[in-house]
């Protein structure tokens, strides 16, 4: 057998896109994500996988806190701006125009306009491959809209 293309078998894993948004004293940032999974119902635990060299799994690691904010169809524009840009080099929320609310349990910016948020609490970060699967108890859950989500299928978002 040959080498497995990891990111081409990606495409055959449709996955739902997140902005996954992190904030620690003043700095703030948010990443677009799609290896997201519900690790347990009760506690209600999720899991994200992230690359540890992101401004964003920093921010995690040093705040404690995360909000998963799942993207609607309507913003795959912003989804491609956000990932396209990096958040050492521009504050994202404002250079996007992006609004934000606050939470009721975590101190991390909630991306209004999204489907759903969930505002999480770091639980542990495990080492898996050149990612890291950052661990989170569900501490708010907010559904704002039915959709329809944004998904990356066969490498394109849709």
């Amino acid at each position: 057998m040959g080498e497995i293309d990891a990111r081409a078998m990606e495409g055959d894993l449709p996955s739902a896109v997140i902005l996954l948004t992190a904030a620690e004293g003043e700095r703030r940032n948010v990443m677009p994500a799609t290896q997201v999974v519900l690790l347990s119902y009760e506690p209600p635990l999720v899991g994200v996988a992230v690359t540890p060299s992101h401004l964003t799994y920093e921010l995690i690691e040093a705040g404690g806190y995360f909000a998963i904010n799942v993207a609607t169809a309507a913003q795959a524009p912003l989804v491609r701006d956000i990932g396209h840009s990096k958040g050492r080099e521009i504050d994202k929320f404002e250079a996007f125009g992006i609004e934000t609310a606050r939470g009721d349990a975590a101190p991390v910016p909630l991306i209004t306009g999204s489907m759903a948020a969930m505002e999480c609490r770091l639980l542990e970060i495990v080492p898996a491959g050149d990612h890291h699967l950052i661990v989170g108890e569900v501490l708010a859950h907010h559904h704002w809209s039915d959709g329809p989500p944004l998904m990356l299928v066969g490498g394109r978002l849709t």
